[in-house]
């Protein structure tokens, strides 16, 4: 079975039609080319179906394609999932956002995005802050020290001075980060931390010919750091974080 779908992977800079090899979603008919207008063109394959699977095996395609793409060329990165019902719609979307496109290629020229998570390395987050927030340990001590425990009520209260204290601690420890690696990047985003052991999770605009650099800006602001705390910095990859599309 056929069909005039095409997968959408990024957009680049080319006024040219251009065969970037077998490389795309699908174990059929997975070639990877250009499609342009003006001077900007989507990257795409065929695909013959209207929706696709988040599999290991096709989110690893998508990825593969992203990563050899940037590789030479800047990339505006489309998130896994993006599929047209034709080429006429491609030349459509290209035109109707054309503007924006070039924009933003202009902008991340030469770029590439780096990540940092940095974590409390520690078996239970709740006794550490207690350790360290003498207000909490008292508090904590006080509703349970009672004949009968704590009430819920009780138990809540915590819980709220609990989280109270962790987004301080964020905020506080993101500053540092951030103005200590803000002379190494273009731009930081700040994401939401995935889980309550996660301090921050950032993003840096970086120049490729800059990793080299920054990495040495990681190492630099660790040692602002005690041994509760892990640094995990990943990349590079493309700017995901700092692609502003709205199709």
């Amino acid at each position: 079975m056929t069909s005039d779908g095409r997968y959408l992977y990024g957009v680049i800079r080319t006024t040219e039609e251009e065969n970037l090899g077998e490389i795309g979603i699908g174990d059929r008919d997975n070639n990877v080319y250009t499609m342009p207008f003006k001077d900007v063109a989507a990257v795409v394959s065929n695909i013959s179906s209207k929706k696709i699977r988040p599999e290991r095996k096709n989110l690893a395609s998508h990825n593969n394609v992203i990563r050899d793409v940037m590789k030479k060329r800047t990339l505006l990165p489309m998130a896994f999932g993006h599929i047209s019902p034709n080429g006429t719609h491609i030349k459509k979307l290209l035109a109707e956002n054309y503007e924006s496109f070039s924009q933003q290629l202009n902008r991340l020229d030469g770029k590439v995005e780096m990540g940092l998570k940095v974590l409390w390395d520690v078996e239970n987050i709740f006794e550490f802050f207690v350790r360290n927030h003498r207000e909490l340990e008292a508090f904590r001590d006080e509703i349970f020290a009672k004949p009968y425990g704590p009430t819920h009520e009780e138990k809540i209260e915590v819980g709220k001075k609990f989280e109270s204290l962790v987004n301080q601690e964020r905020k506080r420890h993101t500053k540092i980060v951030t103005d200590t690696l803000d002379s190494y990047c273009h731009e930081i985003k700040q994401n939401k931390p995935k889980n309550e052991k996660m301090v921050m999770n950032l993003a840096f605009l970086v120049d490729k010919d800059g990793v080299e650099s920054f990495e040495k800006g990681i190492f630099e602001t660790a040692k602002k750091f005690d041994n509760n705390y892990a640094f995990d910095y990943s990349g590079p990859w493309a700017p995901h974080n700092f692609v502003q599309l709205t199709l």
